[in-house]
């Protein structure tokens, strides 16, 4: 009766822990556009992953002239547990990621920014 009731309080306690992110990650999750968390009306960031796993990483800036610049660079990817491996021309970017209960996806490349799912 002991071992059966301290199953019974392990488990209820178990399943009421918070977690701040998801711990079974897809790649499907992270399919579609994602808007880095410092976006604002002169700077843009944004990655674009595509079912077939390629994508593109778009970047577009005002400067004080009201002159602006914009770039398009495509990469593939692949996502395995919780690594996300961006290979571009001449770089790869290999980063552990995570998607928090907010549905925010955390790089750690991206140290202190977060990216929203935009589409």
């Amino acid at each position: 009766m002991k071992k059966v009731l301290f199953l019974f309080i392990l488990s209820i306690t178990i399943s009421s822990c918070s977690k701040d992110t998801r711990n079974e990650l897809s790649s499907d999750d992270l399919v579609g556009k994602w808007q880095r968390s410092d976006t604002d009306t002169s700077f843009e960031f944004q990655y674009n992953f595509l079912t077939d796993f390629t994508g593109y990483q778009t970047e577009k800036s005002i400067d004080t002239n009201l002159n602006e610049t914009s770039s398009a660079i495509s990469f593939t990817w692949t996502a395995n547990e919780d690594i996300l491996t961006l290979t571009f021309d001449a770089e790869e970017i290999v980063s552990k990621y995570t998607l928090n209960l907010h549905g925010q996806l955390i790089l750690d490349e991206f140290d202190g920014y977060y990216f929203s799912k935009v589409e």
